[in-house]
């Protein structure tokens, strides 16, 4: 079982011990009871893929426990720095560790679209007067995101991601990211705030 079907499990089964010290929760079905989770074994596992990035990636123990944090607590995780320092490495080699959540990636430019994040309108609904976008396997699907070179984006995916990373809301309509990661290099930085 991946650390992500984990997570998720251990805090389904979190909730249920929170609501039941509040009130008294009815009795579920038995298929619809959560499962056990071995707590020290999750735990030991976690350590341990820390542990091989801690050795593969010396001197970035900080950035490496950004990583583990940002997927347990459901946070965002950016990587800002000089060009060459492994931000990419990183962030993939720990992604792997995830294993069988929905997983996005992709990596931005100036020409990146909002189609190539969101997914590209859907032609039949709009032949109907509907206007929606085909999101299987794109941004709004995702449990976990990777954006590599997030900053070069143009401005129409950054405002995008705005409320996928505050609200993950997307279109109106909540969606099912638990992390997004991104990596960028400082001149993209700067040359972003120079513009405001």
């Amino acid at each position: 079982m991946s650390m992500a079907t984990e997570v998720v499990k251990v805090e389904a089964a979190s909730r249920q011990t929170r609501s039941e010290a509040t009130r008294v929760a009815p009795k579920m079905p038995k298929a619809a009871q959560p499962v056990a989770v071995d707590l020290a074994d999750f735990r030991g596992r976690f350590k341990v893929a820390l542990a091989q990035l801690d050795v593969a990636y010396v001197g970035r123990t900080d950035a490496i426990r950004c990583l583990g944090l940002a997927i347990l607590t459901g946070n965002n995780c950016l990587f800002v720095g000089e060009p060459g320092t492994a931000k990419t490495s990183l962030v993939e080699r720990f992604l792997a560790h995830v294993g069988d959540a929905r997983l996005f990636t992709a990596l931005c430019g100036s020409f990146t679209t909002l189609d190539e994040l969101a997914g590209p309108p859907d032609i039949q609904a709009f032949q109907r007067g509907e206007w929606r976008r085909v999101v299987t396997d794109m941004l709004p699907e995702a449990d976990v995101a990777f954006l590599d070179e997030v900053m070069k984006s143009n401005d129409g995916a950054i405002n995008m991601l705005l409320s996928v990373l505050n609200e993950r809301r997307f279109d109106g309509r909540q969606i099912p990211l638990r992390a997004l990661f991104a990596a960028t290099n400082w001149p993209e930085v700067k040359m972003r705030t120079e513009k405001v």
